[in-house]
């Protein structure tokens, strides 16, 4: 059978180029296509449509902090270093893992996850473990391999081992999603700096770019953004990041690849979806509403949070962020949440929770504590300002004074050194000393020199 006329939505006379270097594509007209009122390239073919075929099966490989214990089903797990266990012990590769899950069910995704652990003996990832990770990778037959863990070198140019390693995964075709950062556009990710990457920002559940992206700034500017909130499976708490972004991104890259490339989207002509492709099909799916729940980065550049969201995502689809709220326990919950992400991880509790569920406890009591003062305060205000010539009123009402704002100051600085101690022995960073999140996920850089 023929196919006699194509119409795409995409407004661009770059489009309108790609389509005129295609042999079968006999005519080209701006058409309005029913009561559209944006003109549409009606493009006509005289080429031969190729026969549907059954989607294939695509290996999906992530490249992270290891395996998830539960909740994920892995046709492979392995490790860049042997003597590292392929089990997740961070959580950051099982949440990397259950945000690329999500896209897979969601969409019916013939797709397979694979886990790599790039993490080396003394919890480091390194530019050897990424490149050896790749390497495992190819070797495995990967289709699409996503890199979402941040690592200690960003600034600078890519590093050669690593970009060796990528220089084979294009060879081999295979293209690697790679999570922008969350620095707030100070720091660039040199990764991203690589052809055949495709970078990632991470928006919010309303489709704003999350505050600290480092897609916006026009030095780091991300490929496409895409949600970057999920549930995470130790704390039940929300975790938001350009990390649980790319995973999502790396799942629809599967579903294009599912399918032949056809010849329009073919521009070099080798029959092969390559990494300019699929950006290229993927912010046209961005355009057309075929991928609602994505942005385009280009039109985020040098943008604050707050812009609109295309239309088109399916009513109550999870990916639609109109009909997304937030998850994790209530703002007032003392007890933290211990339930993870879905059943199966039912009741997983850290030394962190009861770390955080003490810290809770002292902070409301702290809160009443502080109420009670102000009551105090008045009181003794009272009495003061009635006494008049009474001096024993007087008197009572400075000790009233005195005592309780002792009392405070103890209770300030028994709360404060709590606080400390708790964030120490959690591992938590003092920079925030005042809060104790068990969800936040850290993934330890390596030194400058490591390899």
């Amino acid at each position: 059978p023929l196919s006699h006329a194509l119409v795409f939505t995409l407004q661009s006379a770059v489009t309108r180029g790609i389509l005129a270097q295609n042999a079968s594509i006999v005519s080209i007209s701006p058409e309005i296509i029913y009561t559209l009122a944006a003109p549409h390239l009606l493009a006509v073919a005289a080429a031969e449509t190729p026969p549907t075929s059954q989607n294939k099966s695509v290996n999906i490989f992530i490249l992270d902090t290891g395996a998830a214990k539960r909740g994920v089903t892995y046709a492979s797990t392995g490790s860049a270093v042997s003597t590292v266990s392929p089990i997740d012990r961070d959580s950051h590769g099982t949440i990397v893992a259950l945000s690329a899950k999500e896209v897979i069910d969601e969409r019916n995704i013939n797709a397979q996850l694979h886990s790599i652990n790039i993490v080396n003996g003394k919890d480091y990832i390194t530019n050897a473990t990424v490149a050896e990770g790749v390497r495992q990778a190819i070797k495995g037959g990967a289709d699409v391999i996503n890199l979402s863990a941040e690592y200690g070198h960003l600034d600078g140019p890519i590093d050669s081992t690593i970009a060796a390693a990528f220089d084979e995964a294009q060879a081999a075709g295979i293209p690697i999603v790679v999570a922008d950062g969350n620095d707030s556009g100070k720091r660039k990710n040199a990764l991203t700096t690589h052809p055949d990457v495709i970078s990632v920002g991470g928006l919010g559940n309303h489709g704003d770019p999350l505050y600290d992206s480092n897609g916006q700034n026009p030095e780091t500017r991300a490929d496409v953004f895409a949600k970057g909130t999920t549930r995470s499976p130790i704390t039940g708490d929300t975790e938001s990041g350009t990390s649980f972004a790319a995973p999502r991104v790396a799942a629809l890259i599967a579903e294009i690849k599912q399918k032949p490339i056809d010849s329009l989207s073919d521009v070099n002509g080798n029959g092969k979806w390559d990494t300019e492709e699929i950006k290229a099909r993927l912010k046209s799916g961005i355009f057309s509403g075929e991928y609602a729940f994505l942005r385009d980065g280009d039109t985020l550049a040098g943008t604050t949070p707050g812009g609109q969201l295309a239309q088109g995502a399916p009513s109550g689809s999870v990916s639609d962020f109109r009909t997304l709220k937030t998850l994790g326990s209530a703002p007032d919950s003392v007890v933290p949440t211990c339930k993870g992400f879905g059943s199966s991880f039912e009741g997983v509790c850290q030394a962190c929770d009861f770390a955080e569920l003490l810290k809770n406890v002292i902070d409301r009591a702290l809160s009443y504590s502080t109420i009670v003062v102000l009551f105090m305060f008045s009181y003794a205000g009272i009495l003061y300002v009635t006494a008049a010539a009474n001096p024993k009123q007087t008197q009572t009402a400075r000790s009233v004074f005195t005592k309780v704002f002792i009392g405070f100051i103890i209770l300030l600085t028994a709360w404060l050194t709590v606080n400390i101690i708790l964030n120490v022995l959690t591992g938590r960073s003092l920079d925030d000393w005042s809060n104790i999140d068990c969800g936040t996920i850290i993934v330890p850089a390596a030194p400058a020199s490591g390899q």
